[in-house]
């Protein structure tokens, strides 16, 4: 066997750095082969070695960092798992406090409807006009037109009807829808289409505004003084009557 020419072909072919020694190609003998191709498996053996360890450290790298990410969605799942509790609690909350609130304030407004009431029963009598009858929550619909309304105190005799809105805390916003219902009564109430219809509010308390804003819709503006009505409009006031 020509060993110098298969040295050279394995020499040329792959394993041309060889660190290890120097190779010299000329009078190879069966022992300098073979001793040759022990130092290449050697060297296989290292580099394979070298490079299981390589894929060992990436893979413990690799697990590491998955380990990680998945530790980071669970922390990121139980925080919205969280966020989502508290909004629900939130939301919880508010639901009973609008419930509370609501309460309160319907409350309020059963105490001052109370309160105006009981102050009429002494004196059917608002400026210079006395009515026979009261009535209160009056609530009707008209069939044809869908037209609803609800009046809380209804005071006439028979020529004149006097519509009063009450309310715990007399607002501003409240006027003009007071004023739509007025426009709407006889539709609702035809039995007293002949009378002179006049609007009032009634509070226990005014928004400042409310009392300019009421005397220009013309209406008396009243509120409670111990058992009695007080009148707040000025003594020359003259009602508008409502068409």
């Amino acid at each position: 066997m020509n060993y110098e020419l298969f040295f050279s072909y394995l020499y040329k072919k792959k394993y041309k750095k060889m660190e290890a020694h120097e190779i010299d190609a000329t009078g190879m003998t069966f022992e300098k082969v073979w001793f040759t191709l022990q130092a290449i498996s050697n060297e296989n053996r290292e580099e394979t070695k070298n490079l299981k360890e390589m894929i060992r450290l990436m893979n413990l790298e690799t697990d590491k960092k998955m380990q990680e990410t998945s530790k980071k969605m669970q922390e990121t799942s139980k925080k919205m798992q969280e966020t989502d509790k508290y909004i629900q609690e939130t939301a919880r909350i508010v639901r009973e406090m609008s419930i509370k609130i609501e309460g309160i304030s319907d409350s309020n407004g059963d105490m001052a409807e109370f309160s105006i009431s009981s102050a009429l029963q002494n004196n059917l009598r608002v400026g210079d006009s006395e009515y026979d009858y009261m009535d209160t929550n009056l609530k009707r619909k008209h069939k044809k037109s869908g037209i609803e309304a609800e009046y809380d105190i209804i005071l006439y005799n028979t020529n004149k009807v006097l519509i009063i809105e009450v309310k715990y805390n007399f607002k501003e916003k409240y006027l003009s829808q007071f004023y739509k219902n007025l426009k709407n009564f006889k539709l609702l109430f035809p039995e007293h289409k002949n009378c002179e219809l006049y609007g009032a509010v009634a509070g226990l308390s005014f928004e400042k505004s409310t009392l300019e804003e009421a005397k220009k819709y013309g209406f008396y503006i009243l509120t409670q003084d111990n058992k009695n009505l007080k009148l707040l409009n000025e003594l020359d006031f003259e009602p508008q009557i409502i068409k």
